[in-house]
């Protein structure tokens, strides 16, 4: 049985209101610039995967690249930086020159300089989302909506685990056994860590709330658009992104944080 918590999380923003109706394909950028070396080796590796599948799957897709735009020599200092790392780890990277960023985005203003990164894309989310459903059922998975892990036991001689779930609707429990237990929790990552590990390595999730911002009109550029990473900034700061129509949307920005209660997993 395969517990897929972004399906679950899919459904569970559905009923809350929320609707994301694409999602970015990272270049292996700016979120890796300060990221460990297995995400930065699954990501970069992660993106070509995801492109071939959407092209084989039909999934509506566009590798439309990003500009990371800095506004202060300090920020343009940053953007040498992440294209230095970006060189080492083959992720290709290159300036524009301002003039000819004018040129081609004559809304998009960037007074120290603007990095490049053509292999960012955008992919639509909820055909993506069907189709590893689709794909899953069809591999003999079960797939349980709407279904909480509330324990989680090693079983003896290195066997596998054995799985406690309660269903959200009936109350009901069921026991699963699996060889093996990948956790893709999400926001309750830290809760299923904290079933399998020892209380001395338990973890505990810090929430931030980001919102965004919908544009009406004519989107602004052709491609997104993210500020140079801040140092002491939570998140990589308010970005302009498109979905697959070319609408455009800001965010997100970044509410609460460590120790601030009025943030909690679901808002």
């Amino acid at each position: 049985m395969k517990l897929t918590a972004s399906l679950r999380t899919s459904a569970a923003a559905a009923g809350r209101g929320l609707d994301f109706t694409h999602a970015v394909i990272g270049g292996g950028v700016v979120g890796l610039a300060v990221a460990r070396s297995l995400k930065t080796k699954l990501c970069i590796e992660g993106r070509e995967r995801l492109y071939d599948l959407c092209e084989r799957w039909n999934i509506p897709h566009k590798k439309c690249g990003k500009w990371i735009v800095a506004q202060t020599p300090q920020q343009l200092e940053k953007l040498q930086q992440i294209h230095a790392l970006s060189n080492d780890l083959n992720v290709p990277t290159s300036f524009i020159p301002l003039p000819k960023a004018s040129t081609l985005e004559p809304l998009i203003r960037a007074r120290a300089g603007i990095l490049e990164s053509p292999t960012t894309g955008i992919i639509d989310s909820h055909t993506y989302t069907h189709a590893l459903l689709g794909a899953l059922s069809s591999a003999g998975a079960d797939i349980a909506l709407n279904t909480s892990l509330t324990s989680v036991r090693a079983l003896p001689d290195g066997a596998g685990w054995e799985l406690t779930t309660r269903d959200a609707a009936t109350g009901e429990e069921s026991t699963i056994t699996a060889v093996t237990l990948v956790n893709a929790a999400g926001l309750g990552a830290c809760e299923v860590n904290n079933m399998v590990l020892p209380a001395e390595r338990h973890m505990k999730a810090f929430y931030a709330k980001g919102s965004y911002f919908s544009y009406s009109g004519a989107a602004p550029a052709s491609r997104l658009i993210y500020p140079a990473p801040e140092p002491d900034l939570a998140g990589l700061g308010t970005h302009l992104t498109l979905d697959m129509a070319g609408q455009a949307r800001f965010g997100p920005d970044v509410e609460g944080g460590a120790g601030d209660s009025r943030v909690c997993a679901w808002d």
